[in-house]
């Protein structure tokens, strides 16, 4: 048994080593012509996307210092190019064939005090529990502030998801100064612990657990939904469904996503469901338009489609079809968002390709097809939650969920709105335009109602109520959506509409 562990480790070793010098029969210039070339033709509007001068510059300089760099080293540079189309789906895969990157024996976290340590490997189970403080010779804010100039992502907060992975492997660390051999770091725990960790195998970390609040299963449940795409199970009092989406695509045994939406407008329609909360934390992947009929169901739902009754959570992983989910609740329903910033903004682009870059045959994801889920002109890079929540680190060792300790402590009080009086109603209704967006103002039930309809192959799509705010100004269920009116001549007409910040005008 020695014996095969010290011939595997000397395999290992001269792999590392070979892997760390230069390659020179890799051409790295028809690589990277190659690759943007695969940019600009498959990203979705790479010209308006992508700052074209940052790009050459950039190219350029990887073509100047390709011949004295590893594979390894150059993966990372690569990133660095990745970085421009600041989408989290275009990157280089680092556990590929030709990579096979080492990572440290350690499962990590950021939550919102601090880098922790939430599981490791043989010999390095005296750190479980640890707060980081240095990674190698950097501050954990320190090295963050680095790395992020090589993680592709739409925005800080995935990011900062995206770090506990970034900050383990050997080529990263490298490439930000943070260790200068690529074998081993020294760790500074906030208790003084100070220890040299080794890097391991991927499959040694895969073995790692962390398991997330309420990732899988409520925590006063016996039920373990690990294996799941989607999950429901009650909450609390009984009466509040919560409903866990990871991948919105069938499972492989048990209900089909049809059945499973079925089953929870049965639910909704026996009359014992009082609440609704929709869990889009974990996961992303799937397919977009299976979420029609339960979008459906969640807004025209009388009992579900209030204040207080339904809620979404959200984090800095909320990403691909669960943030277009998100983002579709948020503009078409009542929905009360709880949690963090998501990891991408409204309007994304998605459905991965992956190309080889035909002389070193490293692999690169890039992105295809951009999924509006809100108007073309909104250019939010995060979906903000309505309330905020912090996971600390002790939330995550008592098994502590403050999503939906939040939830319990809403206040339905301060949301009450006030409806336009009738008079007002009538002479705002009819069609409007928006920059090239259609919008009809209606009145259902003494209620006043903004929409805009879908188009072909868009998720965007709006729908919400309208309320009095103050003379000449009328809000929404959406946050910071509000109508500006004038009244002229016993006559009253929209004008403006404000959206985020920025103020367009109503034809």
């Amino acid at each position: 048994m020695k014996t095969i562990t010290a011939s595997f480790l000397m395999i290992m070793i001269n792999f590392s080593v070979i892997a760390q010098k230069p390659n020179k029969t890799i051409d790295w210039n028809t690589d990277l012509e190659f690759l943007k070339t695969q940019i600009y033709s498959i990203f979705p509007n790479a010209k308006d996307r992508i700052n074209e001068n940052d790009f050459n510059t950039t190219l350029a300089r990887l073509k100047s210092e390709a011949p004295s760099l590893s594979i390894h080293e150059m993966s990372v540079e690569i990133m660095s190019l990745l970085v421009l189309t600041n989408d989290n789906d275009c990157f280089i895969y680092p556990f590929q064939e030709f990579l096979s990157s080492p990572i440290l024996p350690l499962k990590t976290y950021f939550f919102s005090d601090g880098l922790y340590i939430c599981d490791a490997s043989q010999p390095y189970e005296d750190l479980i529990g640890e707060k980081i403080e240095k990674i190698g010779h950097y501050k954990v804010d320190e090295l963050f502030q680095k790395l992020q100039t090589v993680i592709p992502a739409d925005n800080i907060y995935y990011q900062r998801y995206q770090f506990s992975l970034y900050s383990q492997l050997p080529s990263f660390l490298k490439w930000t100064g943070a260790i200068e051999k690529e074998e081993e770091v020294d760790l500074l725990t906030s208790s003084g612990i100070s220890k040299s960790v080794s890097f391991g195998d991927l499959s040694s970390y895969l073995k790692l657990e962390r398991t997330l609040a309420s990732q899988v299963g409520l925590a006063d449940s016996q039920s373990n939904h690990e294996q799941e795409n989607y999950w429901m199970e009650f909450w609390d009092d009984g009466k509040s469904l919560f409903v866990q989406l990871k991948a919105i695509e069938d499972q492989k045994e048990g209900n089909s996503f049809s059945d499973f939406v079925k089953e929870i407008e049965a639910r909704i329609k026996s009359g014992k469901v009082e609440k609704v909360i929709i869990d889009n934390r974990y996961g992303g992947g799937g397919n977009g338009f299976m979420l029609n009929d339960l979008t459906a169901l969640l807004r025209e739902s009388k009992t579900i489609n209030q204040k207080g009754k339904l809620f979404v959570l959200t984090s800095r992983s909320t990403k691909g079809v669960l943030l277009e989910f998100t983002s579709v609740l948020q503009l078409n329903t009542k929905a009360t968002l709880i949690g963090e910033p998501t990891g991408e903004g409204p309007n994304t682009v998605g459905d991965r390709v992956t190309i080889t870059l035909p002389s070193s045959k490293l692999e690169v994801q890039l992105t295809k097809l951009f999924w509006p889920t809100s108007f073309k002109f909104d250019n939010r890079k995060t979906i903000q939650p309505q309330i905020s929540i912090n996971y600390t680190f002790d939330n995550y060792l008592a098994k502590h969920d403050p999503w939906l300790k939040a939830i319990k402590e809403y206040n339905l009080i301060s949301y009450e709105k006030q409806k336009p009086d009738l008079s007002t109603q009538n002479k705002l209704v009819g069609k409007y335009k928006v920059e090239g967006y259609k919008l009809k103002i209606y009145q259902e039930d003494g209620k006043l109602y903004a929409e805009v309809k879908k188009k072909l192959r868009s998720f965007f799509e709006l729908h919400t109520e309208l309320y009095h705010s103050k003379t000449g100004v009328l809000s929404s269920d959406i946050p910071q959506l509000i109508f500006i009116y004038e009244k002229q001549d016993g006559k009253s007409r929209l004008t403006k509409l404000e959206w985020f910040g920025n103020t367009y005008e109503l034809q």
